[in-house]
């Protein structure tokens, strides 16, 4: 493709930011549809696997307790990204969402008090 004279190549990167800007508004919108679910599924995948116990073996639990941070982590991602939703999907904004702060919240004492009975 030729450029005019006046006008410098367009990079790789000029081109990605003049029409990400449909796909983006797409993915924000498919993702505004389907986090709230994730997040509840993700958190309730949490719960159902806080439930089995902690084990007494102490590699076994501190496989548990690595399964028990990761499944928050991935929780606290899908919040992030809720977050970045509804910052129009630029920066960070603030917890918006209520309900899954309040789920964040109650997995992470959760994962206190398994830590305190260890």
């Amino acid at each position: 493709m030729e450029h005019p004279a006046s006008a410098p190549p367009r990079t790789r990167h000029d081109r990605r930011e003049s029409h990400d800007s449909p796909d983006l508004d797409r993915v924000r919108r498919s993702l505004a549809a389907s986090l709230p679910a994730a997040l509840h599924a993700a958190m309730a995948a949490y719960h159902d696997f806080v439930a089995t116990g902690v084990p007494g073996d102490p590699k076994a639990f501190a496989a548990y307790h690595a399964g028990c941070r990761a499944a928050l982590a991935h929780a606290e991602s899908l919040v992030k990204l809720i977050r970045w939703i509804e910052a129009g999907g630029t920066g960070t904004a603030g917890m918006a969402n209520d309900s899954a702060a309040g789920l964040i919240a109650e997995a992470r004492a959760a994962l206190q008090d398994l830590s305190n009975r260890g």
